[in-house]
């Protein structure tokens, strides 16, 4: 019995250290991003003649009419005045082919193409123009991700480009935003933020996947590239992509922009990456929050601590192991810890 005291009395410890350390950097974490938010210039309005075009490189890789049409729809409806949409296809289908001709207007074109990146054989190059944007298909060989991203960087017209993955629905004013913070220095050759979950409803799952979707950003937050599995937006100069000689086959956008990062480190480059604390793009939310859960272990298991934590507190509470003070000092803490989400939760969506 006097083992088991210990046991508890020691487990309790630590995940009181635990909780207190938590606690500490998020408060840290939210004073840095409101003092960094305070700092930031609003990104005015751009006109036609006097924006910077960009280059947004989405890779098709799903023959899904219907996601394609919701695609169509965020993309022609951008608040930025002169961008392209390169899409890359490397699928079989020719009637769904077919079908985004159709649907954009776009007709074959026989032009040359600069391979300044190698990448897989090019099949077939489609041009058109829909509203105020220009459209470029690509029909290539199947291949990698990351190919197809290379593919769409060697025939993108502008300097700067958006690696855009599948599902991601781009935020009204992202465009802006993040290219007028690369204008601002020359030296940030790239600039990313958050990416939330879209409210399709207004249930409690969409909110709490929110809530700890926007906790592990914040948490995480840094002002470099790192490939730690959050999912962030990334603009990026076209140049910086050719001299790292492109994506990677299979190589996703996370892991490049890690890798640009340390190159500019390694080669003492006078260049930054820079990473946003908004909100710049959005996905659907999973069916249920187990499914959120299992795809992100490090809340998963942050949420299992607290399970232990409160679990081992109880314990020590009924062997009288804590005091009184003690006891609501770690209740304290969970209040704060709720508290400090919440702000959190309020402060980036």
């Amino acid at each position: 019995m006097e083992l088991l005291k210990w046991i508890i009395l020691f487990f309790s410890s630590y995940f009181l250290i635990a909780i207190c350390y938590s606690s500490c950097k998020m408060l840290f974490q939210l004073f840095r991003i409101k003092r960094l938010k305070a700092n930031m210039e609003v990104a005015p309005k751009m006109e036609v003649e006097s924006c910077v075009p960009v280059s947004i490189i989405v890779p098709i890789l799903y023959d899904d009419e219907q996601k394609l049409a919701e695609m169509f729809d965020v993309l022609l409806n951008l608040n930025y005045p002169s961008y392209e949409i390169v899409m890359v296809y490397g699928g079989t289908n020719h009637m769904f082919l077919s079908h985004i001709n159709k649907t954009l207007g776009l007709v074959k074109m026989q032009h040359p193409y600069r391979r300044r990146i190698d990448t897989s054989l090019i099949l077939d190059i489609y041009e058109g123009k829909k509203n105020h944007c220009g459209f470029t298909l690509i029909h290539k060989e199947k291949s990698g991700l990351g190919d197809s991203f290379n593919v769409g960087v060697n025939l993108a017209k502008y300097p700067y480009v958006v690696l855009l993955e599948s599902g991601i629905k781009i935020d009204n004013d992202a465009l802006s935003k993040m290219l007028y913070r690369m204008l601002c220095s020359p030296m940030v050759v790239a600039c990313g933020g958050f990416i939330s979950f879209l409210k399709t409803n207004s249930s409690v799952a969409v909110w709490l996947q929110n809530l700890l979707n926007h906790r592990h950003n914040i948490m995480n937050y840094s002002r470099k590239a790192k490939d730690d599995g959050q999912n962030l937006l990334w603009m990026i100069k076209k140049e910086m992509i050719f001299t790292m000689q492109g994506l990677g086959d299979d190589e996703s956008v996370a892991s490049f922009m890690a890798r640009c990062y340390e190159y500019c480190w390694d080669h003492e480059m006078e260049s930054s990456i820079f990473v946003l604390p908004s909100t710049f793009g959005y996905v659907n939310p999973y069916n249920s929050i187990y499914e959120y859960l299992i795809s992100i272990p490090i809340v998963f298991l942050q949420i299992c601590m607290v399970g232990l934590g409160i679990f081992f507190f109880l314990m020590a509470a009924s062997f009288h192991l804590f005091s009184i003070f003690q006891l609501l000092l770690v209740l304290f803490y969970f209040i704060m810890e709720g508290f400090m989400t919440l702000i959190l939760y309020y402060e980036i969506k």
